[in-house]
């Protein structure tokens, strides 16, 4: 009697030990499998961050917009003006006021491309402007209290160029506005 009792015993913890066995297989291939998972996709490589600053050329070290235009130049909308990128080096534009073509006030909140290539500018005190990279003018937009069609404020805070190329100008005080190029 005593044989089979202990037979049994080995049989049953035999039995036991196999779940238990069988169980830690399963923990272990899981844990293998999940540490090979955080191994490729959990440690990708670090990101690096080129910083480009006044040291470079950029003329402010606030950037509110940027954008990339049809030619492949970055263009920044800085306190300090409009900045053209080329990979290389940086061309300024600024605000001059013996110069009428130069930029109308040089701090740009935001920026947009037109189908032309011309870039719209908003301006935080001197209206919209519209320039033209191929001859590097500047056409003003200003608020004028005796132009119900003009601009509404000279303080605009965003643009935005909708899927039929309309411009539309969000301005601090003076609403929305949209752009309606005249026909003629």
């Amino acid at each position: 009697m005593k044989k089979i009792f202990i037979t049994f015993l080995l049989l049953s913890n035999f039995s036991l030990l196999r779940g238990v066995m069988k169980h830690a297989m399963r923990f272990t291939g899981i844990l293998l499998l999940s540490g090979l998972f955080l191994r490729l996709y959990g440690q990708s490589d670090p990101l690096f961050f080129d910083h480009i600053s006044i040291e470079q050329g950029l003329s402010h070290r606030v950037v509110y917009a940027s954008l990339q235009d049809k030619n492949g130049f970055m263009w920044f909308a800085t306190e300090g003006g409009l900045n053209r990128y080329d990979g290389y080096q940086f061309v300024v534009y600024q605000s001059d006021p013996r110069v009428p073509n130069s930029l109308a006030y040089i701090n740009i909140s935001a920026m947009q491309e037109d189908s032309s290539g011309n870039l719209w500018l908003a301006t935080w005190g001197g209206g919209l402007d519209e320039f033209d990279p191929r001859t590097e003018h500047f056409t003003h937009y200003q608020f004028n209290p005796k132009n119900p069609n003009g601009i509404s404020d000279n303080r605009i805070q965003s643009l935005y160029t909708d899927h039929e190329g309309v411009l539309w100008v969000g301005t601090l005080a003076g609403g929305l506005n949209k752009l309606i190029r005249d026909a003629s």
